[in-house]
């Protein structure tokens, strides 16, 4: 929390803040992440004399006291330095689509094309997909935390759409499709639809499965002896593809023509970059992987800079090639 009346400088709140973030359980750049922007709350005026309990305070640099034969003592601070692979010039996934909105002004009704990568259409108007992914009868919602029932937001922590109604969330019960049930470990409801057994089947999106013959993959339900066609990631978060144009690197679908994987964590592009993977030391190191600009390629100015902090290289932790 920072104050109005605090003596740090706007740059030094500011670094504090993504220091903040950084530190945080699952620092993401998708919506599916563990901090968000609807996660930080900014209050004018004075600080309060008692913080909030829920108010989460910036970490605090400490200073290491080692004592030496002459008595004295020496003191080193740890510096937090910023990843270069997160904020890398060339972005191989932004790739803007260009969609239709038809928005209102005080002439009438008029179409406006937009890059959906970017902002949303909701409510008769274009705004940033910063104030939520997910558009619930003209109000803009974050897909992880609430939910869209009847046209009203829900906060899923208190509330639950069942059978098309808003209904309050009871401990140790699960409602499904208008029917409320005693909760139970292999007990789930997919998609507000009927139930099923998780120990055997699984929920894609809002189609079942069987855990034994098939796989959940981006929505699409694949079977397990199919080699035509494979997942990259898993789950609702995968995308699947035939192999041969396409290849998978750490959860990141990629055209092997023009990009590559280096050392299995990032995809390069073969024209504008370059991969080096220094090998670990001994066992208890992991090799560094890192992409630079080529040397020729260095004069060039970013053609994509618009997507530079908002769309940079996809970090996921379940993301493994599944075949």
């Amino acid at each position: 929390m920072f104050c109005k009346n605090s003596d740090l400088t706007k740059k030094q709140k500011l670094e504090k803040l993504i220091v903040l973030i950084k530190n945080s359980k699952t620092l993401g750049l998708s919506y599916q992440s563990d901090i968000g922007l609807d996660d930080i709350m900014v209050r004018p005026g004075p600080c309060p004399a008692l913080q909030p309990v829920d108010a989460t305070m910036p970490p605090v640099t400490t200073a290491t006291t080692r004592p030496i034969a002459s008595t004295k003592a020496t003191t080193r601070t740890v510096a937090t330095t910023m990843d270069p692979m997160v904020t890398r010039e060339y972005n191989p996934f932004f790739t803007p689509k260009i969609e239709s909105c038809t928005i209102s002004t005080s002439f009438g009704e008029k179409t406006e094309q937009y890059i959906s990568n970017m902002f949303i259409c909701c409510g008769n108007k274009i705004t940033s997909r910063l104030n939520g992914s997910k558009c619930c009868d003209g109000v803009q919602y974050f897909a992880r935390k609430q939910d869209c029932c009847d046209g009203e937001v829900i906060d899923k922590e208190n509330f639950t759409c069942c059978g098309g109604k808003k209904t309050p969330v009871e401990p140790g019960k699960i409602c499904c499709n208008g029917e409320i049930r005693a909760k139970e470990a292999s007990l789930s409801c997919c998609a507000d639809k009927e139930f099923f057994d998780k120990t055997s089947q699984g929920c894609c999106i809002d189609k079942l499965y069987s855990k034994g013959s098939s796989f959940c993959c981006g929505g699409s339900v694949l079977e397990k002896d199919d080699e035509k066609q494979k997942c990259c990631g898993s789950g609702w978060k995968g995308e699947k593809y035939s192999p041969g144009r396409l290849s998978c690197c750490n959860g990141n679908l990629f055209a092997i023509a023009t990009y590559d994987c280096c050392g299995d964590t990032y995809v390069y592009s073969k024209l504008y970059e370059e991969c080096h993977v220094t090998p670990a030391g001994d066992e208890n190191e992991k090799e560094h992987v890192s992409v630079t600009l080529k040397e020729k390629q260095k004069w060039r100015k970013p053609s994509q800079r618009a997507g530079q902090f908002l769309f940079n290289y996809r970090k996921r932790r379940d993301a493994q090639s599944t075949v």
